[in-house]
């Protein structure tokens, strides 16, 4: 699915508040017809000094119609709309500067995560990650991470995962070659 990121960048930190400086937190949509839209957000200013919030777009959310401006636009509103659902309008100000992710004009990734299917299990994942040829094909990135599928942190764990398991390999032929001497 489809999975965008709408930046927002305000005067002050509003949500602390009433969040406190949680790092994160979910919000149910109001109806069907929202799911997805900012089901998500996360409090940036920890890491970056600045009164920020990424929200996560997901699904029908995430494919707004229209030129890339106008998409931009509707993400935006609508992420402020659910800021105000949880805040009040009155306490949600607009932010002075915004920045949203369209993955899905992405020519490499075309907007894909991957996920769950029902009936899957680990099994799957551990499926998709072992090495074939002799362990002379490697698989790493999120979708073979069943501890953190989806996410950056499960493609870089799982980089490390492969590079360790070629360490290996390498290892093991190098002693079998001075062996052989």
């Amino acid at each position: 699915g489809t999975l965008n990121k709408v930046l927002l960048l305000f005067q002050a930190a509003f949500w602390e508040e009433s969040e406190g400086r949680r790092d994160f937190w979910g919000v149910a949509s109001q109806s069907a017809a929202q799911r997805g839209e900012a089901f998500q957000f996360w409090n940036m200013k920890r890491c970056t000094g600045q009164p920020m919030l990424l929200a996560l777009h997901a699904g029908r959310a995430a494919r707004l119609a229209g030129s890339r401006e106008q998409a931009q636009t509707a993400a935006v509103r609508a992420t402020v709309r659910a800021l105000a659902a949880i805040f009040g309008e009155e306490n949600v100000p607009e932010p002075i500067a915004t920045l949203v992710t369209r993955w899905e004009h992405e020519p490499f990734s075309r907007g894909v995560y991957s996920h769950i299917a029902v009936g899957a299990s680990t099994a799957d994942y551990k499926a998709l990650s072992a090495p074939l040829w002799d362990e002379r094909l490697l698989w790493a990135g999120e979708a073979t991470s069943w501890e953190h599928p989806a996410t950056v942190a499960g493609a870089y764990i799982t980089g490390l995962r492969e590079a360790g398991r070629l360490s290996c390999r390498l290892l093991r032929e190098a002693v079998i070659d001075q062996r052989k001497r």
